[in-house]
């Protein structure tokens, strides 16, 4: 094993744009970061089988996978539509020792949410990961219930060497519903405090930092460092992997 865990969450745009263009540019961009844990949002798998993005990356790079198929509704890759799920992903070079679905509150204007909960084990330690994408609705209260939900599950508030929340959030951590989650009693701590001028969502005139990672304070393992990656075009195309940027966190 590696002497320091490398962890990358990603918002990947479903099959919106060029498709079959952004996953080769996220393959090699992915690649040359050499994560230990990947975790995706809006992973596009089609329910023929013929496109999954989790299921490509995982075999480009190797590593072991898990998905959460949900949001299932037609989706358009070219000039085709598929039946499709827009789902959560874990992608590890780590053994998976368990794997929870825990259903989030939700309505029927958002199409339902669930977070994908993940034990993991590196180098003798245990780690615990939450994978998240909260409402797009603007709904920031909605946005507070899901994550109090999933922090709350027992395998985030029992003892681990290393406790993480990394996803979509929907929204930046200084607003007053996400804000909450980093003040009381100190629970938790944002990973890429530290990282100036954060911005994860590009979209036209405008940017947004939308994705989090998040480290419970009593973890054991020590943050070695942060930042946002898979922000940049590909060289030789200037294609860009997703709508959003990475984030990444290292720790030993």
């Amino acid at each position: 094993m590696a002497e320091c865990l490398r962890l990358v969450s990603i918002n990947t745009w479903k099959c919106a744009g060029d498709y079959g263009a952004r996953m080769d540019v996220l393959e090699r961009q992915l690649a040359a970061l050499t994560p230990d844990v990947v975790a995706l949002q809006e992973s596009f798998a089609s329910v023929d089988g013929r496109h999954d993005t989790a299921a490509r990356l995982a075999r480009h790079l190797g590593m072991g996978l898990a998905f959460l198929p949900e949001r299932r509704k037609p989706r358009t890759v070219g000039s085709q539509s598929f039946d499709s799920h827009s789902g959560l992903a874990v992608l590890s070079r780590l053994p998976i020792a368990a794997e929870h679905h825990l259903p989030l509150p939700s309505n029927a204007a958002d199409g339902g949410r669930s977070a994908q909960l993940l034990r993991l084990h590196w180098n003798g330690r245990q780690i615990v990961l939450g994978n998240i994408h909260l409402t797009h609705l603007d709904d920031g209260a909605l946005r507070q219930q899901q994550l109090a939900c999933l922090l709350k599950h027992p395998w985030l508030t029992a003892a681990a060497d290393l406790a993480l929340v990394c996803g979509d959030f929907n929204a930046g951590l200084d607003t007053p519903a996400m804000h909450a989650f980093l003040t009381t009693a100190g629970a938790w701590r944002d990973a890429c405090a530290s990282v100036p001028d954060k911005r994860t969502f590009r979209t036209a005139g405008a940017s947004r930092d939308l994705d989090h990672i998040l480290i419970r304070a009593d973890s054991r393992l020590v943050e070695t460092g942060a930042s946002v990656v898979l922000d940049g075009p590909d060289p030789a195309t200037g294609v860009l992997a997703s709508d959003h940027c990475g984030v990444s966190a290292s720790f030993r």
